[in-house]
């Protein structure tokens, strides 16, 4: 025991009625102090009494939120004086601090805990007496006092810029005692936040090769938060497209997922300590072996898998679990994290290891996942009893101790250690709550959304519940809150999402859900007609599904709202809102086309058929009307459209499209000859189908017989037509499977390549007459040209055929692994350079799990002979067509995050 902790503990013995000013304040931000967390902690222990015995003083012990706490215990007998303590060498310059933070709490109060700071030779401190729950403390250098017994000391006034020491001391002064104390946390206040990576500014566009070239929206946005360090930055999830980021308050999106393993990110959290470090939970197939969490240290441009979440069985699921990822704000490496069937886990490395804090509550109630069949989770349980998903894991915002979590069918869980232990605190609240998200905000403010059941609100830190709907009766129990979202530092004020068509999605109180009201008011709704050409008869007319709604932590007026269809901020509160999708790329691309004159065609899930004439810099909407909405209207962008034929005969240009409608059970052909009135021309009831539920996906021209068109239907027929659409008929002779896929096209010789899911690829020479089977594996997409035809196969490799497909040769040597679910990557999308027939690229994808990654593009310039990765600047790697333009450029339609161009090299 060093001299000055000797007498660091006489002076508490002196000094123990002696009580200087000290600041209880909320959590401290700042910088962790470096030694601390590091357990090495043996060789600073010391302990002392009058009577020359060692005290019972350990290190380490059960911290509420890091395993290294710094724990004192002592035990002192009949007419002992003593205590324990431990010493920190400081190495630092604590001068660009205004404080000194840590958090504690003792197992007895009125213990009596000296901070001791040794500047140059002399001892400033404080004490503070201790009560059983966890505190955050900050003391500001001007409240440590020189202390009187230290004689050898020269200076009057704490210089934290000559800090060489720290002490803690604790003891108590009364006979027969024993007491324990947990610090945790420690860290300088006031100053900068821990060194970090600068922020990232830059767009991805400028690192070159591909370059983004769709529109936004048209896709389903599932997440946003904001970064709480830098104001200005957020970012929004998609359950096709991964991540995308903003830098300028929402107004303009970048793609930002290369190396994710699932498209589908179900929750995203910024790391507190710095900036450039995000995770993501992604997975909507909890047998892949890359679901689970991810990790990004340079503002999502590239991701790492963080396998132990695989492992461990952590998954995330689509509006069950978009608020399951919470950082501990107190301590850099710490994180908690829902996952949706197996409970709250947690790491203090980062996420490298991760052990399991709270069991999946069971309910003999399934999860509720907005009453639609299409949103229910495949992997659920067939019966009870069912583990309740996750769906939030939030930081109290004045308490960095406590943290809740809301469970689907099980309420609210809470807990008081940092996530260490839980109890449920549910009282008031429905049986088998079907808890969407929590919302916390200071003063023990918790706010839940309950499904149908509406908003309930807690002012005991979920101690008891009441039920706060009122002015949304109206909406329930037919419609959901899908989500809540509360002004910290204002808890009377919070939002509310709905999923409805019927009513406005978001709505506000501003008295602590005495009130609510409407907070979307249609005419207040500024539509991007621009950047979402899709939308132009949906975008801020009609209500929506909304998922989550955010707060700009730097401005409370700055919201931003993701929905089914696209992302909306608002600048005043909620009282008007602007549709901002600019560069928010979130479309299954079907088909590219280019024209003769350079006009770009894309079919797409949802979103129809688009042209741009400007190299994707802007797009018109071009898909017709052909069903009726749920309002009874005439709906232009209600369906998939597939494939897209431009063909001239007697002059003129006509279009055909297949598309099939959500409203039906039926595909159809539609034609055009002006891109703006269509007419259909083929209707067919959809049957059962072998992979994408009966639809068209198959349209090809016959380049040697203009007005023949033959069109696949999936688990039906091929068909065909001679007269330009007015007339159509099965061909005479079927292939002997008919799982059919989008591999359909006739070469200049008029033969017909039709390719299976099942079965393979089958060609005709006769116009359908008669069928014979010529490549024998699963053919998703065909591509014949004027010298060969070129098969993207389901091993995972590019086959061609010179002879018309009598003979094939392969032209890849890639051996694609399972990647856990049975499926490993194949082969989908092919293009050759009209300028150079030797330069051919190819494009792999997860044709079965559809938000799981593809292997991207590989290119050859030499016939095939030798490849490389062909994905630079890419912002998605599940490719599902490729085009080259005339002169040469690449366009990529992806899986969905979009159109992506590269310019001829």
């Amino acid at each position: 025991m060093s001299k000055r902790a000797l007498i660091s503990v006489i002076g508490l013995v002196v000094l123990a009625s002696v009580w200087p000013l000290v600041v209880v304040s909320g959590q401290g931000d700042g910088q962790m102090i470096d030694g601390f967390e590091t357990g090495a902690f043996a060789d600073r222990w010391w302990g002392y009494t009058d009577s020359g015995a060692w005290l019972d003083c350990v290190p380490g012990g059960p911290g509420f939120a890091s395993d290294t706490a710094l724990l004192m215990e002592f035990a002192l007998g009949v007419d002992v004086y003593g205590g324990c303590g431990t010493e920190f060498e400081v190495a630092q310059d604590w001068s660009a601090g205004e404080s000194l933070s840590f958090d504690w709490r003792a197992d007895t109060p009125g213990l009596i805990v000296g901070v001791l700071l040794t500047s140059e030779n002399t001892t400033f401190g404080v004490y503070l007496e201790t009560g059983t729950d966890w505190q955050t403390i900050t003391l500001p250098w001007d409240s440590f006092t020189r202390e009187e017994w230290d004689e050898g000391g020269t200076l009057n006034v704490l210089d934290p810029a000559r800090i060489t020491a720290l002490d803690f001391a604790v003891g108590h002064w009364e006979m027969q005692q024993t007491g324990s104390v947990w610090i945790d946390n420690l860290r300088l206040s006031g100053g900068p936040t821990t060194a970090a990576p600068a922020p990232d500014t830059a767009p991805d566009s400028a690192a070159g090769g591909w370059r983004p070239a769709g529109f936004g929206a048209a896709g389903n946005f599932i997440g946003v938060a904001f970064d709480p360090n830098q104001p200005g930055v957020v970012y929004a999830t998609s359950d096709v497209a991964g991540v995308l980021r903003s830098a300028d308050g929402g107004q303009t999106w970048e793609v930002r997922s290369a190396g994710l393993g699932n498209y589908q990110v179900s929750a995203i959290a910024v790391d507190p300590f710095d900036s450039n470090t995000l995770y993501a939970g992604t997975g909507g197939f909890t047998g892949t072996s890359h679901a689970g969490m991810y990790v990004s240290t340079d503002a999502g441009r590239t991701w790492s898998h963080l396998a132990s979440t695989a492992a461990n069985n952590i998954t995330y699921r689509r509006f069950r679990t978009a608020q399951v990822i919470a950082p501990d704000p107190t301590q850099p490496g710490v994180i908690l994290t829902g996952s949706r069937q197996n409970g709250i886990w947690r790491s203090i490395d980062s996420g490298q290891t991760w052990s399991q804090v709270l069991g999946a509550p069971l309910s003999d109630t399934p999860p509720q996942v907005f009453g639609d069949e299409l949103l229910n989770d495949e992997d659920d349980p067939a019966g009870p009893p069912y583990p309740a998903p996750t769906s939030s894991v939030v930081f109290a915002p004045d308490d960095a101790h406590t943290v809740y979590a809301g469970f689907d069918g099980a309420g609210v869980f809470k807990s008081s250690d940092g996530g260490q232990t839980w109890a449920p605190v549910s009282f008031g609240l429905p049986d088998a709550a079907p808890v969407k998200g929590v919302a916390v905000g200071n003063g023990g403010v918790v706010y839940a959304a309950v499904g149908s059941w509406g908003v309930y609100r807690s002012t005991d830190g979920g101690a008891s519940w009441v039920r706060a709907n009122t002015g949304l009766e109206a909406l329930l129990p037919d419609h959901w809150i899908t989500s809540v979202t509360v002004q910290p530092d204002a808890p009377d004020t919070a939002y509310a999402t709905v999923f409805s068509y019927d009513y406005p999605n978001v709505w506000r109180t501003t008295d602590g859900g005495q009130n609510w009201s409407s907070a979307w008011d249609m005419a207040s709704i500024t539509p991007d007609l621009v950047y979402d050409p899709a939308g132009i008869f949906d975008a801020g007319v009609y209500p929506t599904l909304t998922w989550q709604l955010a707060i700009d932590p730097f401005d409370p007026q700055h919201l931003a709202v993701v929905n089914l269809w696209a992302i909306y901020t608002s600048r005043d509160g909620g009282n008007s809102w602007q549709e901002t999708v600019q560069g928010a790329q979130n479309t299954c691309v079907n088909n590219v086309t280019v024209g003769d004159d350079g006009v770009w065609y894309a079919t797409h899930w949802d979103a129809g058929i688009l042209s741009s004439a400007d190299q994707g810099a802007t797009w018109t909407l071009l898909s017709p009307p052909h069903s009726l909405d749920y309002y009874g209207q005439v709906d232009p962008v209600s369906g998939h459209y597939w494939g897209l034929e431009r063909v001239t005969v007697g002059g003129t240009l006509y279009t055909f499209t297949t598309v099939d409608p959500w409203s039906y059970d039926h595909s159809l052909v539609l034609r055009s000859t002006d891109g703006v009135n269509w007419e259909e021309v083929l209707r067919l009831d959809r049957p059962d189908g072998e992979w994408l539920g009966g639809v068209m996906l198959g349209l090809a021209a016959d380049p040697s017989q203009p007005g023949t068109l033959y069109v696949a239907q999936d688990g039906g027929q091929v068909y065909v037509t001679t007269d330009n659409g007015f007339t159509w008929a099965p061909t005479a002779g079927q292939p002997g499977d008919n799982s059919f896929s989008y591999a359909l096209d006739v070469d200049s010789a008029g033969r017909i390549f039709a390719g299976t899911v099942n079965d393979g690829l089958w060609r005709s020479v006769d116009g359908g007459a008669s069928w014979e089977l010529v490549y024998p594996d699963t053919v998703f997409r065909v591509l014949a040209t004027d010298s060969a035809v070129y098969v993207p196969a389901g091993d995972g490799n590019l086959y061609r055929s010179t002879d018309g497909g009598d003979t094939w040769a392969r032209l890849t040597d890639l051996a694609p692994a399972d990647q856990g679910d049975g499926v490993p990557l194949q082969g989908f999308a092919v293009a050759v350079d009209p300028t150079d027939p030797d330069h051919i690229v190819f494009g792999l994808r997860d044709t079965w799990h559809a938000a799981d990654a593809g292997g991207g593009v590989l290119e050859s310039f030499d016939g095939g002979a030798t490849w490389t990765p062909a994905n630079e600047g890419l912002g998605q790697l599940s490719v599902s067509t490729l085009t080259f333009t005339p002169d040469g450029g690449l366009i990529a339609g992806t899986s969905c995050a979009g159109i992506w161009f590269r310019p001829a090299q």
